[in-house]
């Protein structure tokens, strides 16, 4: 009999750790959470579930797109991570990017509200609405305990009658930023930054604002308060309306900004990249405006989703090459219901290469007379 009961526990044992597998696996889209086999995340409820393993690892393999039901209503998202259980595992971003982010809170907002001892990297948010009576951040509104934020990239709006605005982060401890940038219009009440509302001993290298900072009290083009330290960093003194910053950085005006010469020791072989009209003439990441390559014949752009493809109306003699499916369902709301601008037209045509690779466009949306 004792022998029996055993089995039995053994059994139910493992029917109970095999049901939390397979239970966290449908959470996701692929993984195991580990650093070698991060979660897969490829839609919005997936990046919602991040609240819930705020220890384990993750990845994108997708766009995401918040706009939608119920991230998108009442009060919108909710921040990942709290004063009680902050987010302490990493997000690599991919290079995709996280647009609709919507948020009309009382409380401290951001895509994430704490994390701790994280790493979040290779991410874009676009196109964030963010309205707060407390301290806010796309990207995060807290870390207290050190965040490794590296090739991040942000645009939008935040609003805020509170403290602790920053167009990526509210307010750092003990943090580094690197390669990132923020172009989103930021404004509260005090300790208002185009990068980080309030940064205490954190670094800021090679990165730089451009959005509108407005507050009643601090503020700074790239920090609003305190003491980090930015080197190789620049804010558009025009643009933000700024004059200066707290910890370091260069305020240029806007032509200074579109000046390759003036970002000294940014790598812009492998990084970072500037062209006429492409993100407003000012520097952006490589491997986010593509997926890769360098747009010659022998080493093509790199096209994974419906964003890669419409750019290439900004490189009409490049040559171009699919690495997967590309859905563009969300063309149907691009343009005022425009639909996709074609590449090229009769003054400019498309006179480079795409190769298809076999993969199907998806989804395509046109409505133009």
């Amino acid at each position: 009999m004792r022998s029996t009961a055993i089995q039995k526990t053994l059994i139910l044992s493992v029917i109970l750790t095999l049901w939390g597998s397979v239970h966290a696996f449908a959470q996701f889209a692929g993984g195991d959470g580990s650093e070698g086999n991060p979660y897969q995340i490829s839609d919005a409820d997936e990046l919602n579930e991040i609240r819930n393993y705020l220890n384990s690892h993750f990845v994108l393999v997708n766009d995401i797109n918040l706009d939608v039901a119920p991230y998108n209503t009442g009060d919108g998202w909710e921040p990942i991570g709290d004063s009680g259980d902050p987010f302490s595992g990493t997000l690599d971003g991919n290079f995709f990017e996280i647009t609709g982010l919507y948020i009309d809170r009382t409380s401290d907002s951001g895509l994430f509200g704490r994390a701790n001892s994280a790493t979040i990297k290779n991410l874009g948010i676009l196109d964030a609405d963010i309205k707060s009576e407390a301290g806010a951040g796309i990207l995060l509104h807290y870390s207290s305990n050190g965040i490794h934020i590296s090739k991040v990239y942000t645009t939008g709006k935040i609003e805020s009658s509170g403290q602790y605005i920053g167009g990526i982060a509210g307010r750092l401890y003990d943090s580094d930023i690197e390669q990132s940038y923020s172009r989103a219009s930021v404004s509260g009440d005090n300790r208002v930054g185009g990068l980080v509302g309030e940064a205490g001993t954190t670094t800021i290298s090679n990165s730089y604002a451009t959005g509108l900072v407005t507050s009643n009290n601090s503020e700074g083009g790239l920090v609003g308060a305190f003491s980090a330290t930015a080197s190789n960093s620049f804010w558009d003194t025009e643009t933000t309306n700024q004059a200066s910053s707290f910890g370091g950085g260069t305020g240029l005006t806007t032509t200074e900004m579109h000046d390759v010469d003036e970002y000294t020791d940014w790598d812009f072989d492998d990084v970072w990249a500037m062209d006429a009209g492409v993100n407003d003439d000012y520097p952006y990441l490589r491997a986010a405006y593509f997926a890769g390559g360098a747009g010659t014949e022998a080493d093509p752009f790199e096209i994974s989703n419906v964003y890669h493809l419409q750019n290439m109306k900004d490189h009409l003699e490049a040559h171009f090459v699919v690495i997967n499916d590309v859905d563009a369902s969300v063309t149907e709301d691009w343009n005022d219901g425009n639909g996709w601008e074609p590449v090229g037209n009769g003054d400019d045509p498309f006179v480079g290469s795409l190769d298809g690779g076999g993969f199907p466009i998806k989804n395509l949306y046109i409505n133009r007379e």
